[in-house]
């Protein structure tokens, strides 16, 4: 269960260049920690780590480290993903993940390793594990991972109506592989006052239909388009089953 909705929490997206990456100075590092809660099946609070720091490259380079913990279910992420050009195209994703006893004994491994790499018009997902087959997903349009989306998705049009169609590849699917990335569309519907611990934002309101559940995500109006605030509603009660609150920015 808790697998499943941590897949739903991170969805993304890949759009055009626009203000986002021109308003970042080559060598600007910007930290964001994240209230984690979720409602089902029992209330539970974690912090999500994010750290996004923009290389001295002329052309737009971002690097984005992730860290997850969630103790009561002994699980522990670590991510580190690189996007690059000014469409902030996924280079390379390199995940080390850590679940129940029972779930990494069958895997046959202390910590799961899950790489991604671009090259020549492919994305090559790979596993430490051989009890998990890797693949090998055309490039045929935007891609992005459940960790890059909180850099990606700032650099879209925020023009209420617009919607954006994009790839999203699941690195945590870990029954089977992966033939193609599922294809999902996200559509700015308003904008909306957030009240969070890290201060009061003025947002463009996001919605995407992706996983079974409808989510909402918040981005501040400025040009930094900070992600403020996530909600996800479960398809079935029309309940909020989980969000994710900016807690901190730096």
């Amino acid at each position: 269960m808790i697998i499943r909705l941590l897949i739903i929490m991170l969805l993304a997206t890949v759009v055009n260049a626009s203000e986002f990456t021109d308003s970042w100075k080559p060598g600007e590092v910007e930290k964001l920690t994240y209230e984690i809660r979720t409602f089902q099946p029992s209330e539970t609070t974690n912090d999500l780590e994010l750290k996004i720091t923009r290389t001295k490259d002329i052309q737009p380079v971002f690097v984005v480290e992730q860290t997850l913990n969630i103790p009561s279910q002994s699980i522990e992420m670590k991510s580190t993903e690189v996007y690059a050009g000014e469409k902030l195209q996924i280079v390379s994703s390199d995940n080390r993940l850590r679940f129940p006893l029972s779930t990494m004994k069958s895997l046959k491994v202390d910590t799961l390793i899950v790489k991604g790499k671009s090259d020549q018009g492919k994305f090559t997902i790979s596993f430490n594990s051989k009890s998990v087959e890797g693949s090998v997903l055309p490039l045929d349009g935007p891609l992005t991972t459940a960790v890059g989306y909180r850099l990606v998705l700032r650099n879209m049009n925020f023009d209420i109506g617009e919607y954006f169609d994009y790839g999203f590849v699941n690195l945590l699917t870990l029954s089977s592989s992966i033939s193609e990335a599922p294809k999902a569309r996200d559509s700015v519907i308003g904008v909306q006052e957030i009240d969070t611990p890290a201060g009061k934002y003025q947002c463009y309101k996001v919605r995407n239909s992706v996983g079974g559940s409808e989510t909402f995500n918040y981005y501040s109006t400025d040009t930094r388009h900070i992600p403020v605030k996530t909600e996800i509603i479960d398809s079935k009660s029309g309940k909020q089953s989980m969000t994710i609150t900016l807690k901190k920015y730096n």
